[in-house]
């Protein structure tokens, strides 16, 4: 009887651990997914800023160049 008992336990310990194990691996995926978003939104981001540098110094070159 305890034989048994003890199985079962173990068999229930064994069903949970699998579970955590999954858990863990979908929350490491999720990490990394948002990792690479943040990654690519920041160099969107970036690229979008140095494009507006580049536009707004042109338009500085250009307003200077035409006072002359």
């Amino acid at each position: 009887m305890q034989v048994a008992t003890v199985q079962s336990a173990l068999r229930e310990l064994d069903r949970t651990l699998a579970e955590q194990k999954a858990r863990v691996l979908r929350a490491e995926q999720n990490e990394k997914l948002l990792t690479t978003l943040r990654e690519k939104r920041i160099r969107e981001w970036t690229a979008g800023l140095n494009q507006q540098i580049e536009t707004d110094a042109h338009e500085c070159w250009i307003a200077s160049w035409n006072k002359d």
